[in-house]
């Protein structure tokens, strides 16, 4: 039952080591866990023995494995090279579990531990080199410590300290004896206080996280706010400039000279690529302050919509649109709309000389369904595959075409808020496909528009 109990406390250590790994940066407290786990395993296997000659090869063995790995987890990173700091928790983890079952079912073939009470000898060796192992652990990791002033480490610390004690003065108990019980009661509470120690610094890590992420959210939530307010309060001057602007170049045309007038119509262009900045940017807001709505979105009406949008582009353009059946999904049947709009838009503003060429499909793929758009268009170099989703972010002069480079990072946040992922393939001069995935609708049955 001791043996069991102490087991168990290590185990969780561990585990909670390993949890605590995934908020802060601590490369050795793998290594840490892994000999916390070595020692749970060899505590599993020692409490349902009731052999002497059993329960004390598997104690020192499994104090061995935590020391060593111990001392290797506090070594400088110059001593530790990356295989070692990758394969040694693992490997030490297996081996105990082999070891473990080797000792527990064939302990008959091992020398006696125990002799009249006393300890012999090669466990008396083996306890010192644990000893030793933990010694080394704790004066590396105090040095550590005193340079890092790190709280979350001296739980740790003590348990080295402990374990040091309890390996070094072994050699000098009787099994059974008062001494010897000492020792235990000490390594348990030992693990205790550890253990303890390491739930509250979770605790705190936790509540540090939450505060940092409600901070982040309100950060988040005032920039956007921002950015909403000044775009739509810059809208009115900006109108005001546009409208005077068209007005003395309509009244003025013909009394400047060439160079007046050339300057008015560069006014006026900036003006306006100016406003449709500022309509692309309130766009880009309204996406992050839109409520999510939970609804069923039929994505071959959405897509019908979109079409209809875009009807005078596709005509001017004799475009060519390929629609296969498309699903039901759940999201914001607005933004899935505006999703195919810039998707399908781009296809057809960055064309080559022959008539565009979309195909719109879509395959069921888990809980999500995956679309994709591909055209014929003139494409990009396959190394700015992420950098188009950036806001702000052209490829293109503007002289070349036309846009405010803020279609594609909305498409990235829309897909983004309904819980999906968005990519782009694509090779210069050879077309692109844009893939992104969207949750799909519990009944998963297709729209009501067929193939067009």
């Amino acid at each position: 039952v001791f043996n069991g109990f102490s087991a168990y406390i290590a185990l969780n250590l561990a585990i909670l080591l390993v949890m605590i790994t995934r908020y802060r940066q601590r490369s050795w407290y793998r290594t840490v866990s892994a000999g916390l786990f070595c020692v749970g395993i060899f505590g599993v296997f020692n409490s349902l023995t009731e052999d002497v000659q059993r329960m004390v090869w598997l104690s020192t063995l499994g104090r061995l494995f935590m020391g060593v790995n111990f001392a290797v987890a506090w070594l400088p990173l110059r001593f530790r090279k990356d295989a070692t700091r990758r394969y040694l928790p693992h490997g030490a983890i297996v081996g105990s579990l082999v070891l473990g079952a080797l000792v527990f079912f064939y302990s008959t073939s091992l020398p006696p531990g125990v002799k009249l009470y006393r300890f012999e000898p090669w466990i008396n060796g083996l306890n010192l080199v644990a000893g030793a192992c933990f010694m080394i652990a704790f004066c590396l990791g105090y040095a550590a410590h005193k340079k890092e002033h790190d709280e979350y480490d001296a739980a740790l610390l003590s348990l080295a300290l402990f374990s040091s004690v309890y390996c070094l003065f072994s050699p000098m108990t009787y099994v059974w004896g008062p001494r010897w019980w000492m020792l235990q009661v000490l390594e348990l509470m030992a693990y205790l206080v550890a253990l303890v120690y390491k739930f509250i610094s979770y605790g705190k890590i936790q509540q540090k996280l939450s505060d940092t992420t409600k901070a982040l959210e309100v950060s988040n939530r005032d920039l956007q706010q921002f950015a909403y307010v000044v775009s739509h309060d810059l809208q009115e001057p900006l109108r005001m400039i546009t409208s005077y602007l068209n007005l003395i170049s309509k009244r003025y045309k013909g009394k400047l000279d060439e160079a007046g007038e050339e300057f008015i119509s560069f006014a006026v262009d900036g003006a306006g690529r100016m406003q449709n900045l500022i309509l692309d940017l309130l766009g880009y807001c309204r996406i992050a302050q839109e409520k999510e709505k939970d609804e069923v979105v039929d994505c071959s009406q959405a897509l019908a919509k979109t079409l209809r949008n875009l009807e005078v582009s596709i005509r001017e353009t004799e475009a060519t649109i390929e629609v296969n059946r498309l699903p039901l999904v759940e999201g914001s049947e607005s933004q899935i709309i505006s999703l195919f709009q810039n998707l399908i838009g781009n296809a057809l503003k960055y064309r080559r000389s022959e008539a565009p060429k979309v195909k719109v499909d879509s395959k069921l793929e888990g809980r999500h369904y995956i679309f994709s758009v591909s055209d014929n268009g003139i494409g990009f170099d396959s190394k700015y595959a992420e950098r188009i989703f950036l806001i702000f972010q052209r490829l293109h002069a503007r002289n070349e075409y036309a846009g405010t480079g803020i279609g594609l990072a909305s498409c990235k946040r829309i897909v983004e808020r309904h819980g999906g992922e968005i990519w782009a393939k694509s090779d210069l001069g050879a077309g692109s496909t844009f893939y992104f995935t969207l949750p799909a609708f519990p009944s998963g049955k297709g729209g009501t528009v067929g193939a067009n």
